[in-house]
């Protein structure tokens, strides 16, 4: 079966400079397979409340960039930044099926008020555009 787009919630950790995220995942899982196949990524963070306020309040940043999974030389480095956000998942992330995947950071899409979209990358620190949501093919 070809590759297909895949969404899953998933919990994350993020670097101090935000150039990496890292995510645990089974590597029996379609998940992996598609991330291996097509390392692309696009994972959505928001703070929803599922209020009628969210209109206005709610803030959403999509994330783009590439996924790998960590060398045995990165492995305590992504580890560590995992296990300190999410302490009750260090069975599920050091379970001997499970692998740790770290997503190179692209761009960061910041999406508040609804409609006001900032665009960040790591490589320059910096937001530098504001404006209707991106058109992504």
């Amino acid at each position: 079966m070809p590759c297909r787009p895949y969404l899953s919630l998933m919990a994350f950790a993020a670097g101090d400079d935000l150039r990496f995220l890292v995510v645990a995942t089974p590597r029996a899982s379609r998940k992996y397979r598609n991330l291996m196949t097509d390392p692309r990524v696009a994972l959505l963070v928001d703070n929803r409340t599922n209020q009628p306020e969210d209109v206005k309040q709610a803030i959403a940043v999509t994330v783009m960039g590439v996924a790998e999974e960590c060398s045995p030389a990165e492995t305590g480095y992504f580890f560590g930044l995992y296990r300190d956000k999410h302490p009750y998942l260090v069975d599920f992330a050091t379970s001997l099926e499970n692998v740790l995947v770290k997503v190179q950071v692209d761009r960061y899409y910041l999406v508040s008020r609804f409609q006001e979209v900032r665009e960040y990358s790591p490589g320059l620190r910096s937001f530098f555009r504001k404006g209707p949501p991106p058109t992504v093919y």
